[in-house]
């Protein structure tokens, strides 16, 4: 990632998603970075959305959306998968249709202050 200062553990937590449960859009203040290991899921177990951080306010219009047009973008579940990302980026994961829990680990990390 090539960041300047170390990142230090923050927190940490498991996630079980039964089905018909889902996540809202968190941030994580207070942390730098942010990640989500998934320890057991299926391909078609609930998928990870990020949100745009584009002002919605001046949205443009499109005949169809695709991963060029579409303001958020999606990660499929898959094991062994790790997300790395910002700690301020809205994210969430949609509904789980199935009836296999999808399982995963979050993390949060700090930057080190001087």
């Amino acid at each position: 990632l090539q960041i300047k200062k170390p990142i230090m553990p923050l927190s940490s937590w498991f996630n079980v998603y039964a089905q018909g449960t889902f996540q809202d859009f968190p941030v994580h203040p207070g942390a730098t970075i942010s990640a989500i290991y998934f320890l057991d899921c299926q391909e078609d177990c609930a998928r990870v959305i990020f949100k745009t951080p584009k002002n919605n306010m001046f949205m443009l219009e499109h005949e169809q959306l695709n991963k060029i047009t579409s303001g958020n973008c999606f990660y499929t579940a898959q094991p062994g998968k790790l997300l790395i990302f910002t700690s301020d980026t809205t994210h969430g994961v949609e509904q789980q249709q199935t009836d296999y829990k999808r399982i995963t680990i979050s993390y949060n990390f700090i930057q080190q202050r001087s």
